[in-house]
């Protein structure tokens, strides 16, 4: 699982990219209607980020959310995972992970 570190409060113009590949699913990405990130928090809550669809081929997509204020409160380990919406139903991505940290290195 990669790691990118972002900082704690983070706000537009700072944001994460999900780039999503078909891998060995076989799933035509071009069928992809539209999709949210699902945020595991340090704490343990779970939260939803609207993205930004772009570059969808039938191999590739990508995903971006622009952080607002309140996404990212605390420093720690963000689980975040990218759910598809197809013609099938729901597809969940392999779980990527962010790490929030004060900008300034205190906790």
């Amino acid at each position: 699982m990669t790691t990118n570190v972002v900082y704690q409060g983070g706000v537009s113009p700072e944001a994460i990219t999900v780039d999503v590949e078909t891998g060995t699913s076989g799933l035509d990405l071009t069928t992809v209607t539209a999709a949210i990130l699902r945020v595991g928090r340090p704490d343990g809550s779970v939260v939803t980020w609207s993205v930004a669809m772009s570059a969808q081929t039938a191999t590739s997509l990508l995903l971006t959310h622009v952080f607002m204020a309140g996404d990212l409160p605390m420093v720690g380990r963000y689980a975040v995972v990218a759910e598809l919406t197809i013609p099938a139903g729901m597809r969940r991505c392999n779980p990527r992970e962010i790490y929030a940290q004060n900008i300034y290195g205190g906790a």
